[in-house]
């Protein structure tokens, strides 16, 4: 590791064991860094290697509470960056140096890979009108942070400048990174986007049980209050959930996620 940069990283795991994720497999395996694991399964699990930091939560907090965790974590053992993951991405041999020499080059800025599911890029993606589009046209470098924003897992964040900004541990999953980045856009920092491509699997590209589409949904419609920043915005993605209720009723042939939408609107 380069003179000055100690890169760190944290995994948010639930009902796997850490060694079974693609996350492990294609990146933390080989990798000589000092990490934490944060489960948030219902059962702990036996971790003995001596570069990782294990916190077990039961309650499943969702990732915003691990990702504090794992900055207090961070900043305690004086890494100047802390890579943010979760168990679904499939990282290519050279992401570990490709992050080294970006945080080498930019180390006061937020360096973003981009990640690709489904054969879209879905992160650096837009954020306009109460909803996320594609980033297909972000090309490399300098990003418009604010308008441009990226999901979590895969950002790396250099620790010194993060200035005070903090997940909102009121939005565990759904929302969680449009908050954070926007949050981050109102301060100093700059954001550079770096030519490393990660596939990623992303939930909604999933076939998946009812009880957990019902579960993300709940969160989904619960975070809109919290993350819009403004009334016309929050109509917007009130809109554009009423059509994911619709969408969802008419695949799981289910009235239960328009009642759901009801009740949030007028409750």
């Amino acid at each position: 590791m380069a003179v000055g940069i100690k890169i760190v990283a944290v995994i948010v795991v639930y009902q796997q064991f850490l060694k079974d994720t693609e996350t492990y497999r294609t990146l933390l395996e080989g990798a000589n860094i000092p990490y934490m694991v944060y489960d948030n399964s219902p059962n702990a699990q036996a971790l003995v290697e001596k570069n990782i930091s294990y916190i077990h939560n039961s309650n499943n907090p969702g990732v915003s509470k691990a990702y504090n965790e794992a900055i207090k974590w961070a900043k305690g053992i004086s890494a100047s960056h802390l890579l943010l993951l979760d168990s679904d991405s499939n990282f290519p041999k050279i992401a570990l140096e490709t992050y080294t020499t970006a945080a080498v080059n930019f180390p006061n800025q937020l360096i973003l890979p981009s990640l690709t599911s489904a054969g879209r890029k879905i992160s650096p993606f837009y954020f306009f009108n109460g909803k996320s589009h594609y980033g297909d046209s972000i090309k490399e470098g300098n990003l418009q942070l604010g308008r441009q924003l990226a999901i979590n897992a895969g950002s790396l964040l250099p620790l010194a400048h993060l200035e005070n900004v903090n997940f909102n541990e009121k939005l565990p999953l759904d929302w969680s990174d449009v908050y954070f980045f926007r949050e981050l856009s109102k301060t100093s920092i700059k954001a550079q986007h770096i030519p490393l491509t990660i596939e990623h699997s992303l939930s909604e590209h999933e076939e998946r049980t009812l009880s957990s589409v019902k579960f993300r949904f709940g969160l989904y419609l619960k975070g809109i209050s919290e993350v819009s920043d403004s009334k016309g915005e929050k109509l917007m993605m009130y809109f554009w959930a009423k059509l994911k209720a619709t969408k969802l009723g008419i695949h799981y042939t289910s009235p239960w996620f328009l009642i759901q939408f009801v009740k949030r609107l007028y409750g």
